[in-house]
């Protein structure tokens, strides 16, 4: 939901996230963390997302979210998550700085965390 106007108008779930498959793991190893069914089974060469929300899509742990604030390779088990822009925008505005706070913060963590 968003206030436009003072009045509040609703959105689909797609309207302010967007969701993105992982691709097939790369062959490659190195020191970028692999996800594959929403746990780190790796570590390759390249990454393919950075800042990520990532959920489980197939195994024990489809369904669980996770934050995970680095560089990573989100494989095929799973399904990245990112803010709308618009909504980031809105959520950092001076008027909603408690949420200016938590963006900040989810950013700048370096270390994965389960929700």
């Amino acid at each position: 939901m968003r206030i436009e106007n003072g009045n509040l108008k609703k959105y689909k779930l797609g309207e302010i996230l967007d969701f993105f498959n992982g691709k097939q793991r790369s062959k490659k190893l190195g020191k970028y963390p692999l996800y594959s069914g929403n746990e780190i089974v790796d570590y390759v060469g390249e990454y393919n997302y950075d800042d990520n929300i990532i959920i489980g899509r197939v195994g024990a742990n489809c369904g669980c979210v996770q934050i995970c604030n680095e560089q990573c390779w989100v494989s095929d088990n799973d399904i990245k998550v990112s803010i709308v822009q618009f909504l980031e925008d809105f959520l950092c505005s001076k008027s909603c700085s408690i949420f200016q706070f938590m963006i900040r913060i989810w950013k700048r963590k370096s270390s994965v965390k389960s929700i």
